[in-house]
């Protein structure tokens, strides 16, 4: 975009554009490195957590409830994969705390009205500047409507007159479409506004509904494992929620503030719409989560006295917590020196890391051999999202705006032609794949064949007249191969390849330590 691209238009992007405005405002004012972005994101949880402390003090819960939250929220964070980091998901979760905390105070001042008139203009513009904010929270993604819909109708039950909740009602749907003319503006003045129309008419139905067929009970399972044991807070969140939002709901409202029950709706919606309606990523379900442990420690401490089986439950949690943390791994605490002091190497990024792939050692050797070819402009392509930073890293443009090519292959079988037209017009040079992410096992990507520790390895099938695997592999670092375009047109495209059974000649190797110093 700073360089003159439309959005939607230049790249395909299923999403609202309001975490691209983050992006821009982050890139403009702090730059463009990862450590300026992480910065960016460690500040968010800051927010959210200063939000929290907001809640808890109008709950009116015991003073130490603040600290609690923000040690457990911290913790949880620090300790989940690079894969909930920098996420819009989490970013989301900052402005709807604050415009919580905002409906508390208003839901207060409407409450203790004795009149069937609002209180004057500044409590009206105050709900006003709440749908704002919401509005701007709609842009980074439009599911924060169901929790914001939830807590606002919880709240609803501790204003006393029917005229007070439409007057809340319509100053609040008020600032939303104000926020709602802002974005439709700037689409409209950058000229995005026909091909974002396209992509919600024509993409993102499809896109939603490969969310529920590839929600399955394994992928569900895997990711409890991931999020292991703080997934398992909603366990005994979820009923404590529910009858807390019952008794607000049924009018039952002795001994429950307001701040309490719309704390467990706003729990209540987000687990749901993160459920139900997204894609099953490990990302979207971490502000749940942080909410969760809000509404848990709101509860347990809202009482005069902390009871002993909190006391026991939360210190049995801890112990499991800090037991499954990556943070306290002997791999990784032995290296907090060199990541103070440097050099901070791709070999260093991948012992911190939590998943195997990508590998940023062999994906360094793979960026060095791209710039041996004088790579520039739209040479290369790359097939999956985990080889994305090499565009950035060798200052390259995708070729078409199909930029996560192999995601989008999957997610729009029908659409595959119009992808490999573009690709055919583009006159990219080289296309650049992971083996791991295209189907063939790690030990079968570790095999080095008649072609050397250079060459793909004996179980990778070169399948003629099928794009990318019927180019030519010229350089193979891990996991990763380069393969030379020589010619586009006239063949089909397939996200996956048919990995060959492997042979007893064989001989298995470290991909990306062959590849790299016997090259």
């Amino acid at each position: 975009l700073r360089e003159g691209a439309v959005l939607y238009r230049d790249m395909l992007e299923p999403n609202l554009p309001g975490v691209v405005w983050v992006h821009l405002a982050v890139r403009q004012f702090l730059g463009d490195s990862s450590a300026a972005m992480r910065a960016f994101d460690l500040s968010m949880l800051a927010v959210i957590v200063t939000c929290a402390a907001a809640l808890l003090r109008a709950a009116h819960c015991r003073s130490a409830a603040a600290a609690w939250f923000a040690v457990a929220a911290t913790g949880f964070y620090l300790s989940m994969s690079e894969w909930c980091h920098t996420q819009r998901d989490t970013w989301m979760l900052a402005p709807a705390l604050l415009t919580l905390w905002m409906r508390c105070r208003h839901v207060r001042q409407r409450a203790a009205s004795e009149s069937d008139n609002p209180r004057g203009w500044g409590l009206t513009f105050g709900t006003f500047a709440e749908g704002l904010v919401w509005g701007a929270a709609v842009w980074i993604k439009p599911h924060v409507v169901i929790p914001a819909l939830g807590a606002w109708i919880v709240g609803c039950c501790f204003i006393r007159s029917w005229r007070e909740i439409l007057s809340d009602a319509a100053a609040l749907v008020a600032g939303g479409l104000v926020a709602g003319a802002l974005g439709v503006g700037w689409l409209l003045y950058s000229g995005s506004w026909p091909f974002f129309w396209e992509t919600l008419r024509e993409w993102n139905p499809r896109y939603v509904q490969v969310g529920r067929e590839s929600w399955t009970t394994s992928r569900f399972l895997a990711m409890t494992f991931r999020m292991w044991p703080w997934f398992g807070l909603h366990v005994l969140a979820v009923p404590l929620a529910i009858w807390t939002c019952g008794r607000a709901l049924q009018g039952s409202r002795n001994g429950i503030q307001p701040a309490s029950a719309m704390v467990a709706a706003l729990y209540l919606g987000w687990l749901a719409q993160s459920l139900l309606v997204q894609h099953l990523f490990d990302y979207v379900h971490v502000p749940a989560v942080l909410l969760a442990i809000l509404f848990l420690v709101l509860y347990s401490t809202g009482g005069p006295r902390l009871t002993t089986g909190w006391r026991i439950g939360w210190a049995a949690f801890a112990l499991f917590a800090v037991m499954a943390s990556p943070v306290f791994h002997s791999e990784r605490l032995g290296v907090w020196k060199q990541c103070v002091t440097g050099p901070l190497t791709p070999r260093l990024q991948d012992r911190l890391a939590y998943f195997q792939n990508p590998q940023r050692a062999d994906l360094h050797r793979v960026a060095e051999y791209l710039r041996r070819q004088g790579v520039s402009g739209h040479d290369v392509c790359c097939y999956s999202s985990d080889l994305i930073g090499l565009y950035s890293e060798l200052h390259l443009d995708p070729p078409t705006r199909f930029v996560y090519l192999q995601e989008l292959l999957i997610y729009f079988p029908d659409r595959r032609q119009e992808m490999l037209q573009a690709l055919c017009e583009s006159g990219h040079r080289f296309v650049v794949t992971d083996l791991v992410g295209c189907g063939m096992t790690w030990e079968q990507t570790e095999q080095v064949g008649p072609a050397g520790p250079l060459g793909p390895p004996p179980g990778y099938p070169a399948v003629s007249g099928v794009y990318p695997w019927s180019c030519p592999v010229v350089y193979r670092s891990g996991t990763y191969l380069v393969h030379r375009v020589e010619g586009v047109a006239g063949e089909r495209i397939e996200p996956f390849l048919q990995p060959a059974p492997p042979t007893a000649t064989s001989v298995t190797a470290r991909g990306g330590e062959h590849s790299g110093e016997r090259s």
